[in-house]
């Protein structure tokens, strides 16, 4: 809501996940001013005429690309159709991934753009070189790639596997003139989106919100109604000084304010153990 609102809020996830819930709000006219969640006690958790359905759309359509995205991923991979339509197939069942496509949140966008861009690089791979498929594919996935990071950090592997591929084929062929032209799309797409994502996101919350805390006096003499705008001898900082304080803060945030939960276990404690919390007892 913030984004309708023009007030600024901080997240420690990059905007453009943000940015496609808030689409769908804006088109349906919702009023910017609903309250999130009702205080009363004894009334519904969300207030009446809170747009939960809207927010759901673009994790709903994320989701149901997934499994299709898979099923040709893993044909460009020379998979069987049969082999294929299981990948897809596992990924349509998945308990986690369908919660997170059936809700308002950003999560179910990192691997349906991770998927997209390695479908889309895979076809590139197998491409006549420098012909005109050739760069529309590999611009896709270096566009596809650079929105998975724009919506997490951890969408980063796209692009990191598509230069490590990059990089073998190069060791293999001594290609390194097309490993050079790929790493450079790559990496210069995903700066590209990424700063771009920001300065929308900036243009979008002008106003004092509830972000303001974790930011510096200068920061926040660039946001209307903020105490600290009203102050002349505060140095405004630019565009870049505020992307990088921005993500500076996102990622002391991340490393720092990190949360543990009771039902939670180490990555490879799994299937072997479990916490003795999360055990269902009679």
């Amino acid at each position: 809501m913030c984004y309708l609102q023009g007030r600024y809020y901080l997240d420690i996830h990059p905007p453009l996940g943000k940015l496609l819930l808030a689409i769908p709000l804006k088109l349906a006219g919702i009023d910017p001013e609903i309250p999130e969640r009702s205080n009363v006690p004894g009334r519904r958790p969300w207030p009446e005429g809170y747009p939960y359905i809207p927010a759901r759309i673009p994790p709903a359509i994320a989701g149901t690309l997934l499994p299709a995205l898979l099923y040709g991923l893993a044909r460009s991979l020379s998979m069987s159709r049969g082999a294929a339509f299981v990948a897809g197939g596992l990924a349509l069942f998945d308990t986690a991934l369908l919660a997170e496509s059936h809700f308002a949140l950003i999560d179910i966008f990192v691997p349906t753009f991770v998927v997209s861009a390695l479908w889309a690089f895979v076809r590139h791979r197998s491409t006549e070189p420098s012909t005109r498929a050739w760069w529309i594919a590999l611009a896709g996935a270096a566009l596809l790639a650079a929105a998975a990071l724009s919506t997490k950090w951890t969408g980063a592997s796209a692009a990191g596997l598509m230069l490590a591929a990059s990089a073998w084929d190069a060791v293999r062929s001594r290609a390194w003139r097309i490993f050079a032209i790929r790493a450079a799309v790559t990496l210069g797409t995903a700066a590209a989106v990424y700063v771009a994502v920001f300065a929308l996101h900036f243009h979008l919350l002008p106003r004092s919100g509830p972000g303001n805390f974790r930011m510096s006096e200068g920061f926040r003499a660039t946001l209307e109604d903020a105490p600290e705008s009203k102050r002349a001898d505060l140095e405004r900082p630019g565009f870049l000084a505020k992307l990088v304080e921005t993500n500076r803060v996102m990622g002391w945030v991340s490393t720092t304010k990190r949360k543990t939960w009771p039902q939670s276990s180490p990555w490879y404690g799994w299937p072997a153990s479990a916490p003795a919390s999360s055990i269902v007892r009679p």
